[in-house]
């Protein structure tokens, strides 16, 4: 009887042990999606402008001719509190216009979404954190008037890091002459003043 109670102890606790040790690396092989959403900053998230096809990229235009190309950049930079790198999965929503490209400034493309019933374009992105992106898009406005991208992450990310980007969509002969603010130390004093706001968010 003894021996048979022991057999069972035995049993039980082995089994106890490896749904342990089962559990434990579970535990391990968690994505980042699961930390707090506290454990995340988005230290620059910034849209930037060409009018020269590309070649340079600014932050002081915001009018664009109906029917012709739009050269855009994104620049985005999370910070986790624990200085290792996690996986950040996010969108770039856009309405009325015909995607042209999309890709990482690293050349991976970007396979955009369309929702042809309501004119949306829904560009989908991933990155690591404590490390910064950039993105490259070309888009054709179809419509005058104006355009509000939306750019969000997913839920590991609080909600007030989502930014919405107001561009106005004209005639040519209404467009504004607008200098191209493409000076990095204005793209510099930009990426301050958005640590500035965050860190006064903070206190």
């Amino acid at each position: 009887m003894k021996t048979r109670t022991k057999s069972k102890l035995s049993l039980l606790l082995a089994t106890t042990i490896l749904l342990a040790s089962a559990s434990g690396f579970t535990a391990c092989g968690k994505k980042s999606k699961d930390k707090d959403k506290n454990s995340y900053k988005v230290k620059a998230e910034e849209f930037f402008f060409s009018t020269d096809n590309g070649k340079h990229y600014g932050n002081g235009r915001v009018e664009f001719s109906v029917e012709k190309t739009v050269y855009m950049k994104v620049v985005v930079y999370i910070e986790s509190s624990d200085g290792e790198e996690h996986d950040v999965s996010g969108t770039l929503t856009i309405p009325k216009i015909k995607s042209v490209d999309a890709h990482y400034l690293k050349g991976q493309k970007i396979t955009p979404e369309e929702d042809e019933v309501n004119g949306i374009t829904t560009y989908p992105f991933e990155i690591t954190t404590n490390e910064e992106w950039t993105f490259l898009f070309e888009f054709i406005p179809n419509e005058v008037g104006k355009i509000k991208m939306d750019l969000s992450f997913d839920d590991s990310i609080a909600e007030k890091y989502d930014m919405t980007n107001t561009i106005k969509i004209v005639k040519d002969d209404e467009i504004e002459d607008e200098d191209d603010d493409d000076d990095e130390e204005d793209d510099e004093e930009t990426k301050k003043d958005k640590k500035k706001k965050d860190d006064d968010e903070e206190d």
